[in-house]
């Protein structure tokens, strides 16, 4: 079932939809720690890579893995570049000026998080087997479970609704890391 000769790599497709989403979750870190205050919008190259993956899938007779599983991870990684560019926008857009500690937390947490799906999403370039990769899971999970505790605490700690649309964004970009995580796995050993 996997061919390394298609007209397109899946994979490093995959891994440049999630190198901007690692470079935008570094500008979102550094918005809400008030180390910059400007959030210039990138060009929609997410989304014209998620197009050319699903304009592949459908012509492409061999491919790594099932269709339906490459396309669920791409819109995934398109989703989440889209959560964290909204983060940015909303961070950039705030009133606020100097975020609160546990705001800033949060963003270096998930900063960590995307980086680790990058890793995952870097080492499957190399067609892994899943006993490989159970290193970069774990650590993966960890962090997100760590992310997990920041943002309840974060949930409580806000007054007013004040970092709302911040902290759903964040949430959403947890989630979306979570899934993907989870479904890399299952697709793993579904097709080791």
């Amino acid at each position: 079932m996997m061919d390394k000769h298609n007209k397109i790599n899946y994979f490093e497709k995959m891994k440049l939809l999630i190198s901007f989403s690692v470079s935008d979750i570094s500008t979102a870190k550094e918005l809400i720690s008030s180390e910059v205050l400007s959030f210039k919008e990138n060009s929609n190259d997410a989304e014209n890579i998620f197009n050319e993956i699903k304009t592949n899938l459908a012509k492409d007779y061999f491919t790594p893995f099932e269709r339906e599983d490459i396309f669920i991870i791409s819109l995934r990684l398109r989703d989440l570049y889209s959560n964290i560019n909204l983060l940015c926008k909303y961070s950039a857009q705030s009133e606020f000026f100097g975020f609160p500690s546990y705001i800033v937390y949060l963003a270096e947490k998930l900063s960590a998080v995307v980086n680790s799906l990058s890793d995952i999403m870097n080492k499957l370039t190399e067609y892994p087997k899943q006993d490989d990769l159970q290193s970069y899971f774990t650590q993966t999970e960890t962090l997100i479970s760590e992310l997990q505790k920041i943002y309840i605490d974060c949930l409580y700690r806000t007054k007013n609704n004040e970092y709302n649309h911040i902290l759903y964004t964040a949430g959403r970009c947890k989630d979306i890391c979570n899934e993907t995580v989870q479904l890399l796995q299952y697709i793993l050993i579904k097709n080791s």
